[in-house]
């Protein structure tokens, strides 16, 4: 089992893993005897949105590969700690992870392979701290690098890394404008993924971002489809942190088409799943979703409360830029056109505000 652990991890099987643990548990020191086990079940665990949990068994098991000498599956166990970290806001520490994986291959004898996910983190670290530029040059080269090995490959075993490379590439260069390599990054991240047949989860990502990034251009029809192909594949992989994301993006596609009855069964039942949630952004776009449409039915009483649920949920304020945002459509639907634009003034502000702070960051 300690064996096959990683093969499953990647096929999506992590009930199965689950499994696996929950019967292994009463052996002494099942940890030291099948750390891999355990370190693959905690990187499947991770997307269930069991953040401190899987923290504290990789602190475990990293110090178990330490004292067996087992650098593969240290270099492995650091750069899942340095994604979680990432997932979780702690950029920092993931981007210095990153780094210092990258350190650490260069004093030790491993397949260089491990060059492309340490690339990858410090790209994604630095990408979410508002380093675009930097985070984009590190992904690229890290979906360089695991391009060529991947056509040099004949069983598929680097395609998933390379789906996870194209997603990132995509997802940050819409954030910095350039929606044709979003387009070709998620298209090619779907059309990798559909060649995968066992990794629901690969499948399930592409597609969901491929929908949204549809939806953006305007091609619906298009959009749904995908959003339909992500769900599938989400809920035959058990991946339930993740269906938030996909019936999210099916209800704000039902909302703009004026289907608000379709749009609000969506936006429920993604808060369903909260408990699954790994992401509380997330949640709060659940809450917002509700919120456009009880603005749009006129329920203004209704859309300010679940204005404020939404904030909550983020653990944010509705001083923060979007929510100042949506309290504006909230004013300008009542008619309110004067306290409409002061909230408007106010979100221009706040992004002032924000730039100045990240100028001051870099200085």
């Amino acid at each position: 089992r300690n064996a096959h652990a990683q093969e499953l991890y990647i096929a999506g099987q992590h009930a199965v893993l689950e499994k696996w643990v929950q019967e292994t548990r009463s052996i002494k020191n099942i940890e030291s005897i099948a750390p891999a086990l355990f370190l693959n079940y905690a990187k499947g665990l991770s997307f269930q949105g069991n953040g401190d949990q899987v923290l504290e068994i990789f602190q475990r098991i990293e110090s178990i590969f330490r004292d067996q000498g087992d650098n593969q599956h240290l270099a492995n166990l650091l750069i899942a700690k340095g994604v979680l970290l990432n997932t979780m806001g702690k950029h920092e520490e993931a981007y210095q992870i990153g780094k210092d994986i990258l350190q650490f291959l260069d004093q030790t004898p491993l397949d260089r392979f491990h060059d492309h996910p340490a690339q990858r983190l410090i790209g994604l670290s630095a990408c979410q701290r508002g380093e675009l530029t930097e985070g984009l040059e590190w992904l690229n080269k890290a979906a360089d690098g695991v391009t060529a090995i991947h056509e040099q490959e004949t069983d598929g075993r680097f395609a998933h890394e390379l789906v996870q490379l194209h997603l990132d590439i995509g997802y940050y260069s819409r954030q910095n404008g350039d929606m044709y390599t979003t387009k070709t990054s998620y298209d090619e991240a779907v059309r990798i993924a559909r060649q995968m047949s066992s990794h629901h989860g690969d499948l399930a990502l592409a597609a969901n971002n491929q929908a949204y990034a549809l939806y953006l251009a305007g091609e619906l029809k298009e959009s749904w489809k995908k959003y339909a192909l992500a769900l599938e594949a989400i809920r035959a992989s058990g991946w339930q942190g993740r269906i938030i994301y996909t019936l999210n993006g099916k209800g704000a596609l039902l909302r703009d088409l004026g289907l608000l009855d379709e749009a609000e069964q969506e936006f429920e039942e993604a808060l369903s799943n909260k408990n699954y949630a790994h992401s509380l952004a997330a949640l709060g776009e659940s809450y917002l979703g509700l919120a456009d449409i009880a603005r749009e039915r006129g329920q203004f009483n209704k859309a300010n409360a679940l204005l404020r649920e939404a904030a909550q949920a983020e653990k944010s304020s509705l001083k923060a830029t979007k929510y100042l945002i949506h309290q504006a459509y909230i004013w300008l639907s009542m008619g309110q056109k004067e306290l409409a634009t002061g909230q408007l003034e106010n979100a221009i502000t706040a992004l002032e505000q924000k730039a100045y702070s990240i100028d001051r960051s870099r200085a």
